[in-house]
């Protein structure tokens, strides 16, 4: 378990700093100095516990806790080599009325959202962050364990305990990966090599096999086939495929270590403990946490902690966050 507690050096200046700026009264005018009073501040403080897969996992990673302002970046680790994504959609649960979140940060580890990737000149990744709606709340639970269902507080008699309004906030984005054409007819789509045996000439006629639309490498030039006259320096360079055209899209992204998905400002606006949490399915319609590879849902991925998107009991590891006066 790792915990993260305020800055008191920083807290402590600032403190200062806000006493260094109340008006000085004047001397001998007999008078009484006013009450000088200092509203409290809220300080957040956070305690998680560790992932319990080393590979495929999503978790809250490089956390701050600065008075009332909670700082983590969303990551993904992994060591295999196999995990390449090019979409990723994220859902936080919290209590809105103990956490808003202030902040989503544009920069994503497919770049900078809404910005022209200059690998495939094209706006990409684009991504979507609905702070309104998760920061309204949503279903009224009991504060401490997010699974009690309730009206007020006296629904909620555990010690601390409130009935809070848990909201879900998506965050998204996704890689424009854009169509994939023939590379001798960049009119015809095509998902694998089949989809382009052309016979000669670029023909729509469908052929018995690649040899049909595949000449040879003769004298460093293609003979026969659908690249007759290319230069060459192999017959590998006269055989017709399915390969990436020049508005094939953006690059996927292959994951290497620990790597930042983005990075969010969390505000602790009322006293007390709660949790934030991905939500989880195993349905891929549900409005949940998914990592994707052309179109499909990755295996094997732990979000860390979890809820279940149907039964908010069903919960994996904590991300716990404690506000004090």
């Amino acid at each position: 378990m790792r915990i993260f507690r305020p800055n008191k050096l920083l807290l402590l200046l600032l403190t200062g700093g806000a006493l260094s700026l109340l008006p000085l009264s004047g001397c001998g005018n007999g008078g009484e100095d006013p009450d000088i009073v200092i509203a409290p501040i809220i300080q957040a403080s956070v305690l998680q516990t560790s992932p319990t897969q080393a590979d495929r996992v999503v978790f809250m990673d490089n956390i701050t806790a600065v008075g009332d302002i909670v700082n983590a970046d969303l990551v993904v680790r992994d060591s295999t080599g196999t995990l390449d994504l090019d979409d990723v959609d994220l859902v936080l649960r919290y209590d809105a009325t103990f956490i808003q979140v202030t902040v989503v940060r544009p920069e994503t580890l497919f770049g900078n959202c809404g910005t022209v990737n200059t690998a495939c000149n094209l706006v990409s990744p684009i991504c979507l962050a609905d702070l309104p709606g998760g920061n309204a709340g949503g279903t009224r639970f009991c504060r401490i364990n997010g699974s009690t269902l309730c009206l007020t507080d006296a629904d909620c008699p555990s010690p601390n305990d409130f009935c809070g309004n848990f909201g879900r906030l998506p965050f998204s984005a996704a890689v424009v990966t854009g169509p994939k054409t023939c590379s001798n007819k960049s009119s015809q789509s095509c998902t694998q090599n089949s989809d382009c045996k052309f016979c000669t000439s670029n023909s729509a006629t469908a052929c018995a096999d690649a040899s049909d639309c595949s000449g040879v490498c003769t004298l460093d030039v293609c003979a026969g086939g659908s690249f007759d006259g290319l230069p060459c320096s192999t017959n590998a360079n006269c055989v017709d495929t399915c390969s990436a055209g020049t508005c094939s899209g953006c690059p996927a992204v292959l994951v290497n270590g620990t790597t930042r998905i983005v990075n969010l400002t969390m505000r602790v606006i009322a006293t007390g403990v709660s949790d934030v949490r991905f939500v989880v399915s195993s349905n891929p319609l549900d409005q949940a946490s998914f990592l994707r590879k052309d179109t499909a849902d990755l295996s094997g991925i732990q979000f860390w902690p979890s809820v279940d998107s149907i039964d908010p009991s069903v919960v994996q590891g904590s991300f716990t966050v404690t506000g004090t006066k």
